[in-house]
C-alpha cells in the first residue's frame, strides 16, 4: 500500500474515533460528523475511559466497521470487552455483526451471540447491549451455563 493511501486510512480512522468519541461522551448525537468515504475501516479498535480518575472501562473491536450516519455504526465480528477497576476482563461478548447506535448508547444484533463473564455464559440471538443500564437481553434461542453450584435457587 503506497504511503499516500495509508496516510488516509489513518486520518479516516482517526475521524471516527473523534466522531465516535464526542457522540458518546456527549450521548447526544448532536454534533455534525465528518464527511466519511464509503470504505470501511479495517481492524476498528474504541477504548472508553473513565472521566473520573482514566481507567479503561470497556474495549470494542472490530474486524470492519462501516459508518452509515453520526448516530449508527456497524461492526462485523464484533467483540465488546468491559473492565473492572483493576483492568481485568469482567465481561465479552462475541458476535459476528452489530449495529450501534451511538445516540442511546445501546448495541443491537440479530445474529448470535456469546457472552462470557465469570463463573457464566451466555449464547443466543437477536440481542441488545444497554450501556447505561449496563444490560445484555437475548430475545430467541437464549442459554445459560452457570460454572458454580446453586445452592438453595428452587426454595
Amino acid at each position: 500500500m503506497s504511503a499516500p493511501s495509508c496516510l488516509h486510512l489513518l486520518r479516516r480512522r482517526t475521524n471516527l474515533v473523534t466522531l465516535l468519541l464526542v457522540g458518546l461522551a456527549a450521548g447526544t448525537g448532536q454534533a455534525a460528523g465528518p464527511s466519511m468515504a464509503d470504505a470501511p475501516i479495517i481492524d476498528f479498535r474504541l477504548a472508553m475511559f473513565d472521566a473520573v480518575n482514566g481507567h479503561k472501562t470497556s474495549d470494542l473491536r472490530g474486524g470492519t466497521a462501516i459508518y452509515h450516519s453520526a448516530e449508527l455504526l456497524e461492526v462485523r465480528d464484533f467483540t465488546l470487552t468491559l473492565l473492572r477497576r483493576d483492568g481485568a476482563r469482567s465481561v465479552q461478548a462475541r458476535s459476528p455483526k452489530a449495529f450501534v447506535h451511538l445516540k442511546t448508547r445501546r448495541i443491537e444484533g440479530e445474529d448470535a451471540i456469546e457472552v462470557s463473564g465469570p463463573n457464566y455464559a451466555i449464547t443466543g440471538q437477536r440481542w441488545t447491549y444497554d450501556e447505561r443500564a449496563k444490560a445484555v437481553t437475548v430475545r430467541d434461542q437464549a442459554r445459560v451455563v452457570f460454572n458454580v453450584a446453586l445452592l438453595d435457587v428452587l426454595k
